[in-house]
């Protein structure tokens, strides 16, 4: 699971679409229980994922999040291109593996912050994680414990309990990055597109009208 990675580190504009996940309550144990996860992005390629708990995250829990951003399980670190946490007193962070190991990169588009009543709202831009049409992820609930050799970490509660969710980004077909009519032309390249938010790629039909015949 990804947070042998976690464990590690420790040691040394409108939305288009909505996506909800559900995690069962009552598996954390004394750490911040898990109960839902909404992810939506908007025309722009800004995420937003959040998390929802049972109860407020206090003092040195957070929430973590694992990005599998090319759904690909034998590439990064245990699956993993991205990671990201946030806690009131821990603060936050972002990783990126570089080929070897995670290292810090807080890129400009990524904050964290409350959206409500237990629920902890991670904010980043796809152009930051390789401007993907759609990941997978998982979400932990972690404390942070300073012991005798230094900082540990500990997960409490994992949503899914194994594996990924998965997440499609939403666009209209006109920005997608996809061939929606079969035509060989993508996006702005296809004649049936007026524009980015066009959500139809098909070619406008031809209409041909035929006047009186002049001499």
């Amino acid at each position: 699971f990804a947070f042998a990675v976690l464990a590690s580190f420790f040691a040394t504009g409108a939305a288009l679409a909505d996506q909800s996940y559900t995690d069962a309550g009552g598996d954390a144990g004394a750490g911040t229980d898990v109960t839902g996860i909404t992810v939506r992005n908007d025309l722009a390629g800004n995420i937003t994922i959040q998390v929802g708990a049972a109860s407020p995250i206090v003092a040195n829990h957070a929430i973590a999040i694992f990005l599998n951003t090319d759904r690909n399980a034998a590439t990064g670190g245990q699956g993993d291109e991205y990671w990201m946490y946030g806690g009131p007193l821990v603060g936050t962070a972002f990783f990126a593996w570089n080929g070897s190991d995670f290292v810090d990169a807080n890129p400009g588009s990524f904050s964290v912050g409350a959206a409500g009543t237990n629920v902890t709202e991670f904010r980043l831009n796809r152009a930051d994680i390789g401007n993907v049409t759609s990941l997978d992820f998982s979400v932990l609930s972690i404390s942070i414990d300073e012991g005798s050799g230094g900082f540990e970490a500990k997960g409490w509660d994992g949503a899914p309990e194994i594996g990924y969710f998965t997440y499609e980004l939403a666009f209209p077909q006109c920005s997608n990055a996809k061939d929606d009519d079969g035509d060989g032309k993508i996006d702005a390249a296809d004649l049936g597109c007026s524009g980015s938010t066009d959500d139809n790629e098909a070619d406008d039909p031809v209409n041909i009208r035929l006047g009186q015949a002049k001499t």
